[in-house]
C-alpha cells in the first residue's frame, strides 16, 4: 500500500512538473535596461514567440560592458536553449553562443525544484536581511542592534517567466556574497542554486559573487 501510494506522488509530482507550467504574473520588477537588451536579442536573432513557457536568466556585471542571456523555452513538452553574450563596447554587441540541447529537461527539473517559478524578488526579503548583535551597553529604548550588510559592486542576476498570458520578473544582486552574511536565508539559497546550475550546464566559470 505504501508502494502505491509513493507511485502515486510521484506520478503526480511529474504531472505538475511537466504538464502545463504556472506561476504567479507579477511585472513589478521589470527592469528597462534588461527589456532594451531583450528587445535587441529577439529583434536580432528573430527569436520565435510561440512558446509554451519561456525563462529567462539575465547576468550583468557591474563596472563592465558586459551581460549574457540565458534563454529556456518550451514549446509542446520540447525545450531548447539560447545563450547570448552581449559587449556594449564591441562593433558587435550581440553574439550567440551554441548550448547543449540533450539534457535540457533535466536541467528544468533541477531549477523547478529549486523554487525557480515562485522565488520572491530579493528587494521583498530585505527586511529579513539583518544581523543581529548581542551589546549589553545598548539601550533597549533605543531600538533593535543590528547590522545590514551592503555589496555596493558585483553582479545582478534578472529572472524572468513567461507564458503567452503573463509574465513574472525578479531581481538578485549578489546571492553568494550575501548568503555568506545570512547563511539561514533560503530565498538566497535558491537563487545562488538556480544561478549556479545554468552556469554548469553552459560549461561557465562557476565561481560567482
Amino acid at each position: 500500500m505504501k508502494r502505491l501510494i509513493s507511485i502515486i506522488i510521484l506520478l503526480f509530482f511529474i504531472s505538475d512538473l511537466f504538464g502545463q507550467i504556472d506561476f504567479k504574473g507579477d511585472s513589478s520588477t521589470n527592469n528597462k535596461t534588461i527589456s532594451t537588451l531583450y528587445y535587441l536579442i529577439d529583434s536580432t536573432f528573430k527569436l520565435d514567440k510561440t512558446f509554451d513557457f519561456e525563462f529567462r536568466l539575465c547576468t550583468t556585471p557591474s563596472l563592465v560592458s558586459y551581460s549574457n542571456v540565458f534563454i529556456l523555452t518550451e514549446t509542446n513538452g520540447i525545450w531548447k536553449a539560447r545563450f547570448f553574450e552581449y559587449y556594449g563596447n564591441h562593433k558587435i554587441k550581440i553574439s550567440e553562443i551554441k548550448v547543449d540541447q540533450t539534457e535540457l529537461k533535466g536541467l528544468w527539473t533541477k531549477l523547478y525544484a529549486n523554487q525557480v517559478l515562485t522565488l520572491p524578488t530579493q528587494d521583498s526579503i530585505k527586511n529579513r536581511m539583518k544581523t543581529f548583535v548581542a551589546d549589553t551597553a545598548y539601550s533597549f529604548e533605543e531600538g533593535d542592534t543590528y547590522e545590514n550588510i551592503l555589496i555596493t559592486d558585483g553582479t545582478v542576476y534578472h529572472f524572468d517567466l513567461f507564458t503567452q498570458h503573463k509574465m513574472r520578473a525578479y531581481e538578485y544582486h549578489c546571492p553568494k556574497g550575501y548568503l555568506k552574511h545570512y547563511p539561514n536565508m533560503e530565498e538566497l539559497y535558491r537563487a545562488f542554486n538556480i544561478i549556479l546550475l545554468i552556469r554548469k550546464y553552459l560549461g561557465l566559470n562557476l565561481e560567482i559573487c
